[in-house]
């Protein structure tokens, strides 16, 4: 409308001819004008890529680097690595009582190992006693250098509070858990179902007994927490789902110790030594008679590594540690 008007202005007059070829001017134009700001950000945004391209191709060449095979690298190396976690809350009822049968265990132990020492004439001030960690200081490690190589099964023992599982965090975070679905699901854990895997994993697990005893098999729902189960049956979840995830590295705070001892055997040998075989395995337990069949031990001593070495090594060189197996062998 603007337009007409001056137009009428400066000409003094306004055809229907003029109009008509104005507006199917302005009609043409119209489309244009609208992809005008649209044209002018793609323009900016194209200029940006061609001088990103530009660079790209005018940079130094790369030397081609020989790629190392990772299979010859130790599967965890770690060389003067200090970790410290704040220490958990006083209402986690559950953690404090699991401490409390350690510490009463570990005592037990030590009563033993005492009274043994009487009855063969030797005094309790020659016999290194282990001691125990306070429960409410933060959890520490200091200076701990290690590796695991693949298919190495490595121990973690000590003394009740010795961080041994701290240990386990500094590796690798891994707290088991149980989600609210089928014991199924909970083994799978998102990955597909590979039914001969899934097989040999319930088997080294020994979870064959559960299914029977539940209403729909693996196909039982459980609550959250894993509520309607047992702890030794949590317990067993948890490792079959470590077996089926096929981690390259394998976490194990003291996977026995909610399972009774013959189910506890059949694990270690199905599954610990068995289907995990070719796995970096770490295993922290306080069961003494499974020391001799691990391929090397670590000694924790109040957050620190205190000697590492085989079985046989540890037990010739090391006092507390061949202490600590004629407590177990009585």
């Amino acid at each position: 409308m603007i337009r007409f008007i001056v137009y009428a202005v400066v000409n003094g007059s306004l055809d229907p001819a003029d109009v008509s070829s104005s507006l199917a001017i302005l009609y043409v134009l119209r489309a244009p004008t609208n992809w005008l700001p649209v044209s002018l950000s793609l323009a900016a945004d194209a200029f940006q890529s061609i001088k990103r391209i530009e660079d790209f191709l005018l940079a130094e060449e790369v030397q081609a680097q020989t790629v190392p095979d990772i299979t010859l690298a130790p599967a965890v190396k770690l060389s003067n690595a200090s970790f410290t976690w704040e220490s958990p809350p006083a209402n986690e009822e559950g953690e404090s009582r699991k401490y409390e049968k350690k510490k009463n265990r570990m005592s037990r132990a030590m009563r033993r190992q005492r009274a043994g020492h009487e009855k063969k004439g030797i005094e309790a001030s020659d016999t290194e006693v282990l001691p125990v960690r306070d429960s409410d200081a933060p959890f520490s490690l200091s200076d701990i250098s290690l590796e695991c190589q693949r298919g190495e099964l490595v121990g973690i023992i000590g003394s009740v509070g010795s961080v041994k599982t701290s240990l386990l965090s500094g590796v690798l975070p891994q707290y088991a858990w149980i989600q609210n679905a089928s014991v199924r699901d909970n083994i799978t854990f998102g990955k597909s179902l590979h039914q001969q895997l899934y097989s040999d994993v319930v088997h080294a697990s020994a979870l064959l007994p559960d299914f029977e005893l539940l209403p729909y098999g693996d196909m039982t729902e459980i609550g959250e927490r894993g509520v309607t189960l047992s702890g030794g049956q949590k317990q067993r979840i948890n490792i079959a789902r470590a077996i089926y995830s096929d981690a390259g590295i394998v976490l194990l705070d003291d996977p026995l110790s909610a399972v009774d001892a013959h189910v506890g055997t059949h694990i270690f040998n199905e599954a610990i030594c068995g289907l995990l075989k070719d796995k970096c395995r770490f295993l922290a337990t306080h069961h003494l008679h499974l020391l001799s069949r691990l391929d090397r031990i670590i000694w924790m001593v109040d957050g620190r590594i205190d000697a590492i070495g085989t079985y046989e090594e540890l037990a010739e060189s090391h006092p507390a540690f061949a202490s600590l197996v004629a407590v177990g062998g009585h």
